[in-house]
């Protein structure tokens, strides 16, 4: 990362929505890798490094944390199938 680069980053990865987009104004490479964003040199507003992507890849970074929130569904939804086969132990009814 640059002081210029645009950037966006995602620390939760839960899906597109999470998204933040800003341009490097301050790098700190030594230590922890850390960037600042849009002029905001705060401590607060730091972003580790590794949390950011280039910007021009937000078309699939996009798409990926689409196909995320669709497997997470997926994998919720068949869970409940298997609390729902417990409870109908636990009530008799299997």
């Amino acid at each position: 990362m640059q002081v210029g680069d645009r950037i966006i980053w995602c620390g939760a990865m839960t899906g597109p929505d999470q998204i933040r987009e800003g341009t490097v104004t301050r790098v700190r490479n030594s230590g922890e890798p850390l960037v600042w964003v849009d002029s905001q040199h705060k401590p607060e507003d730091c972003i580790y490094q590794a949390y950011c992507w280039p910007a021009r890849v937000r078309e699939e970074l996009t798409a990926i944390l689409l196909e995320r929130q669709r497997l997470q569904k997926a994998a919720d939804d068949s869970m409940k199938l298997v609390y729902e086969l417990k409870n109908a132990i636990t009530r008799g009814e299997k």
